[in-house]
């Protein structure tokens, strides 16, 4: 049985009540993409990307499905993720069926078996230790 979608401020209060001396990085980002795709209302699959001395890396993800899509960015050196990260911008792919901006990363989702609607919707922003 499908598990149904979580309400956002039941999200957040999971979210609220991670213990942050108890838990690594790693298991807060997969605990957020996790939450994320219980969250959107549409099948999805969902993943993290970082930016480490300038190359990415899948920290967290929902499926194989999603981290072979950011693996085909990091390999090609485009795709949305990277671009989010470069940019600091919201960056959307409504319709991978259509996506002309990273030619080789959407045929790699169109010729997988995965959907082949796929949205894709990163930002970034640099985070530091430094106060």
């Amino acid at each position: 049985m499908p598990r149904l979608p979580t309400d956002p401020a039941t999200a957040f209060v999971e979210l609220g009540g991670i213990k942050l001396s108890e838990v690594n990085l790693d298991e807060v980002l997969q605990r957020v993409a996790e939450l994320a795709k219980r969250v959107l209302p549409l099948p999805v699959e969902v993943s993290v990307t970082l930016i480490r001395g300038g190359v990415g890396h899948t920290a967290a993800f929902t499926s194989e499905v999603a981290r072979d899509m950011d693996e085909g960015q990091y390999a090609h050196g485009r795709g949305p993720c990277l671009e989010a990260a470069a940019s600091g911008d919201v960056v959307s792919v409504p319709d991978l069926a259509s996506e002309d901006r990273w030619p080789v990363w959407a045929a790699r989702g169109r010729g997988g078996a995965w959907p082949v609607h796929c949205r894709s919707a990163c930002r970034s922003r640099k985070l530091s230790s430094e106060r």
